[in-house]
């Protein structure tokens, strides 16, 4: 069992019109995935485990069943399908995927009260593929917390509305730096450290540098954040905060450059915590200058 053959039967599944039942036998093959059956089974149940799928399962000895397969949100993001959370403006697979082919077209139309009486209709025999994409749609959106609403028969939702993050969602104004660093710590700790240092520490460095320093300001070429840090503490130009913070600001840039631009070693968790809050207490202690 590898995850190489886990996604592909994820990504099998979100293909299927109504991926809501199957019969699997042992000696039987899927041939759109080149897996035997028993295989499938194995890694359906690997997908349960994980929370990437919610289904039931029936084991009758020669024939295992399962019915009412539907990949939940955390599978539908492992598949590339929704994009992280806080992520939702960002470019990426899933504006092909059902995230922008589907959820955002339903999100978009609850906010505008487009379903008759805020009500998502509910499944019946004959419905179209595209009714049960956009119901099943409609649910993971539920799970995840991007639409409130109410259970009805046949899968309906009554009392539909988006909710406070489902508006986040749509909502295309830029997040603070440390909070985008913070989101990004759930998938890549490196790419959380280069966030919380290059973008929120290195934006209000180079702000003090143009407020305080107009004889620099006509050079064109930027400069490294360690030349900002020597020349805001009195190097060639007013000293706008001490010893003390210019070396912690030497530490975070050292995490940065040992593991953003060195040997590429995977960066601990803690340690890229301990970057994104150290950045924030800077960001305090040297606030942005007075406009007026």
């Amino acid at each position: 069992m590898t995850a190489e053959n886990l996604d592909r039967v994820l990504t099998w599944l979100m293909g299927l019109d109504r991926p809501l039942q199957m019969g699997l036998t042992p000696e039987a093959r899927v041939d759109e995935l080149g897996l035997t059956e028993p295989e499938v089974d194995d890694l359906l149940r690997e997908a349960v485990s994980l929370g990437l799928l919610r289904a039931d399962r029936a084991d009758y000895g020669h024939t295992v069943r399962w019915v009412r397969l539907e990949l939940t949100p955390a599978g539908l993001r492992h598949c590339g399908q929704w994009p992280p959370q806080g992520r939702e403006h960002h470019a990426g697979p899933w504006d092909d995927g059902d995230w922008g082919r589907t959820c955002v077209p339903i999100l978009r139309r609850v906010q505008s009260s487009g379903f008759r009486g805020d009500l998502l209709p509910g499944l019946y025999v004959g419905a179209s593929p595209e009714q049960w994409r956009q119901t099943l749609a409609a649910h993971a959106l539920r799970e995840a917390g991007y639409l409130d609403g109410s259970d009805q028969d046949n899968r309906a939702i009554s009392a539909l509305r988006v909710s406070a993050l489902g508006r986040e969602a749509l909502d295309p104004r830029p997040r603070d730096p440390l909070d985008e660093a913070i989101l990004l710590l759930r998938s890549s700790a490196t790419s959380a450290v280069v966030q919380a240092v290059e973008v929120a520490l290195g934006n209000r460095l180079r702000a003090l540098d143009e407020h305080h320093s107009e004889s620099r300001a006509e050079r064109s070429a930027p400069r490294l954040l360690s030349t900002l840090n020597d020349e805001l503490t009195g190097k060639n130009g007013p000293q706008l905060y001490g010893k003390h913070w210019k070396k912690t600001i030497e530490a975070v840039l050292a995490v940065r450059n040992e593991y953003a631009h060195g040997r590429g070693d995977a960066l601990p968790d803690d340690v890229a915590v301990w970057v994104i809050s150290t950045v924030r207490l800077l960001l305090a202690e040297l606030p942005l200058p007075d406009p007026g």
